[in-house]
């Protein structure tokens, strides 16, 4: 047993050293982390390398503090990318390490904290692994500090981990913000405390809107939700929902369709579940299993909830309706929604794409009669319309901030091209 021991840390610590000591800079990333000029994230080496910069850094690091990270489009790990083997059976089970948490597996008080603003732009992250047993703050941000963190997916992912693990976020600590998130056909799993679908655990007024758990099973001791395993001191959680399977294996006091425990000093706001939790071992619910208001899969499909969970936050989230059944039927953000009907479109070009200036637009229809150009954020928002007669035109977009936006055309109320561009 002892021989075993050794051979595993020896393992992880060579792992550590090759893969990611090596990469514990953000130079390789195109930006310089302003607010202007964020750095971008594009790519699993990306993703890697600002893992590496905080997991690299000084015990509670502060490295990432002001720091502002961008996802330019959706990042997809394969099965080449199965890289890090953190039991040391001789198998790579994993692809990534998480951005901030524990260390390594031997020294459980050495932690790093990611504390920077992460803007998903609206895309996703697929394929995410992270087999790390035993090992406490685990997610694709395994602990964070005053961080902000918004607008991505985690879909077809696996996780697990010891105590506070979840799928963006292990643990959202100190005024931390989780806005516009989701997590999609995933497994998450504990063997300690504090386990949900979206985040294991906030602590010290850190907030939580606007997010959802789909597709999900969740699988833990005590303290475990399908979409927050614990929320914390003076932490407000809401307008977000769970369909998220539940499962405790032990006899739990505090577990639940939504979440696991909420403190008496917490608020938690319009967030809405399906009850689907059950014990592997035939327990009682427990006194805390109905947190959040509990709704049928039928009544969660239905307009009429797109609507409630719009009328909570105006002018930060936009959601809609499933109009791709990408989601099971159930509200998607409208930045889903525009992403997914620009996967292809050949009724329209816009070029440059990338463009700093102007665009131009070439519209593959002969009867341009009471259309216009209407160019959307990725939250459905409009930031631009002009009117058209012709089948080609253009746009200054000078105006427009650094981002992606959805280019569509509107023909008597109805959209009859769009294309994603990107502004410089």
């Amino acid at each position: 047993m002892r021989r075993s021991i050794i051979l595993t840390i020896s393992l992880f610590a060579t792992m550590f050293a090759n893969n990611i000591k090596a990469q514990s800079t953000l130079e390789s990333l195109q930006g310089d982390g302003t607010t202007g000029n964020p750095y971008k994230i594009s790519s699993v080496a990306d993703l890697r390398t600002l893992s590496a910069y905080v997991m690299t850094a000084e015990d509670y690091s502060t490295n990432t503090q002001g720091k502002n990270f961008i996802m330019t489009n959706d990042i997809r790990f394969t099965e080449a990318d199965l890289i890090y083997d953190f039991d040391g059976d001789g198998v790579a089970e994993s692809n990534f390490i998480p951005i901030g948490g524990r260390k390594d597996s031997v020294t459980p008080s050495d932690y790093r904290l990611f504390q920077g603003l992460f803007n998903g732009n609206g895309y996703s992250i697929f394929g995410l692994r992270i087999k790390y047993s035993g090992v406490n703050y685990v997610g694709l941000f395994g602990s964070t500090w005053g961080a902000i963190i918004g607008r991505f997916g985690i879909q077809d992912a696996e996780i697990s981990g010891g105590g506070s693990v979840g799928s963006i976020c292990g643990i959202l600590n100190s005024r931390g913000m989780v806005i516009e998130c989701f997590a999609r056909n995933c497994t998450i799993n504990g063997t300690f405390l504090y386990v949900g679908g979206l985040i294991g655990a906030t602590y010290s007024n850190s907030f939580v809107a606007g997010c959802y758990v789909t597709g999900t099973n969740v699988t833990g001791t005590d303290f475990c939700g399908g979409f927050l395993g614990n929320n914390g001191t003076d932490c407000l959680i809401l307008n977000a929902y769970s369909t998220a399977s539940v499962a405790t294996t032990t006899n739990s006091t505090y577990y639940g369709g939504f979440c696991g425990y909420s403190t008496i000093d917490s608020t938690m706001s319009e967030c809405y579940f399906i009850d689907t939790w059950q014990a592997t071992d035939s327990v009682e619910p427990g006194l805390y299993s109905m947190k959040g208001t509990i709704m049928t899969d039928e009544a969660m499909k239905e307009s009429s909830f797109v609507s409630i969970l719009q009328s909570v936050d105006e002018e930060t989230v936009f959601w809609g309706q499933d109009i791709h059944n990408v989601n099971y039927g159930f509200p998607v953000f409208s930045a889903e929604n525009a992403l997914s009907d620009v996967i292809s479109d050949n009724a329209i070009a816009v070029f440059p794409n990338p463009a700093s200036q102007t665009i131009f637009i070439n519209i593959d229809n002969n009867d341009m009669k009471g259309a216009k150009v209407v160019i959307l954020d990725l939250l459905g928002r409009t930031v631009m319309s002009k009117n058209i007669s012709g089948t080609s035109t253009q746009c200054d977009i000078s105006s427009l901030s650094p981002s992606s936006y959805i280019v569509t055309i509107v023909q008597n109320g109805r959209t009859t091209a769009r294309k994603q561009i990107i502004k410089k």
